[in-house]
């Protein structure tokens, strides 16, 4: 249980940081925003359904909040950091406001 509610503070922290970071830089006015999650199988979401990845309820809080947005979840199970950067270009297309990289420990 503690792990969840960890999961979710980090969450919850994520989304007030994007929320201010679309406020403060005027991301709002541009249309709809795209946002890429890129990491490894804590971001793919192994072992639960799309719908409950964090990318999947990062885009379903944002869109309750009004926020036009579309987020794209480029987690990938086995992934390292230590090969990150070189998939990185291909994971996230042109035209991407925001990129997040959460890789486990």
């Amino acid at each position: 249980m503690t792990d969840l509610r960890f999961a979710f503070r980090r969450m919850r922290t994520l989304f007030l940081i994007l929320c201010a970071c679309f406020f403060s830089f005027g991301i709002l006015q541009a249309g709809p925003i795209r946002i890429v999650a890129y990491g490894d199988s804590g971001v793919a979401g192994k072992g639960v359904p799309k719908n409950e990845t964090y990318p999947a309820q990062l885009e379903g809080m944002l869109r309750k909040k009004s926020f036009d947005v579309s987020v794209t979840n480029a987690g990938v199970n086995g992934r390292t950091s230590s090969n990150a950067l070189t998939n990185l270009d291909a994971a996230v297309p042109a035209g991407t406001a925001i990129v997040i990289v959460q890789f486990g420990v």
